[in-house]
């Protein structure tokens, strides 16, 4: 399989895609990508924002396993990367940077959401994740399992006990424990620019 055979929808960042990397002394990274760019059958883009970890390990180790979904079907696809170079102006640059623009426009980090380059890589190997949308073994499912299977009761849920908030921690306290409760998400934050504007920091 190529990098061309798969739907144009994955490089759509309406599902975000997963980086893998490691360092050095092979010690992986994991974190999540704002945008995966298609560059050509055997190359694509991501782009490089707050990615000190990342960037880091593909300097000293140039491999890295990208995951990309299929927002309609939520087919996986694992693709191996070969790090190549970064881009910092260009035509690639611009057209990335403009994508990172508009999500900063929509999340209120015009600033601070901005791209620093367009990272290139050579596409190594494609193949879809087997088994992803299969259901899970029987003996995988939690005995009490969250009441909310449903996508919709459970956003409902999360909306309801948001809306009786009063102030900014009761806030985050009922969404993160109506994502618990709906999802079964245990473990999760929220994170916010601090002062300096170069650092994230946990609040809930």
């Amino acid at each position: 399989m190529k990098v061309s055979d798969l739907p144009s929808r994955c490089f759509q960042g309406v599902l975000p895609s997963i980086i893998t990397t490691c360092d050095a002394e092979g010690i992986p990274n994991v974190t999540y990508l704002s945008q995966v760019y298609y560059v050509d059958a055997g190359h694509v883009a991501l782009s490089c924002q707050f990615f000190n970890k990342t960037k880091k390990n593909v300097l000293a180790n140039p491999w890295a396993c990208l995951q990309v979904l299929d927002p309609i079907t939520l087919e996986a696809y694992r693709i191996e990367l070969h790090y190549l170079r970064d881009e910092r102006e260009g035509p690639l640059f611009e057209s990335m940077s403009r994508r990172i623009d508009a999500i900063a426009s929509l999340t209120g980090m015009q600033g601070i959401f901005k791209l620093l380059s367009a990272d290139v890589y050579e596409v190594v190997s494609v193949e879809r994740v087997p088994a992803f949308l299969l259901p899970p073994d029987p003996g995988d499912v939690p005995d009490d399992p969250p009441p909310y299977r449903s996508e919709v009761t459970g956003l409902q849920l999360v909306c309801q006990r948001a809306v009786r908030a009063t102030n900014l921690d009761e806030l985050l306290a009922a969404v993160l424990g109506a994502l618990d409760e709906a999802f079964g998400f245990e473990h999760s934050m929220v994170l916010l620019v601090d002062d300096t504007g170069a650092r994230l920091e946990a609040i809930a």
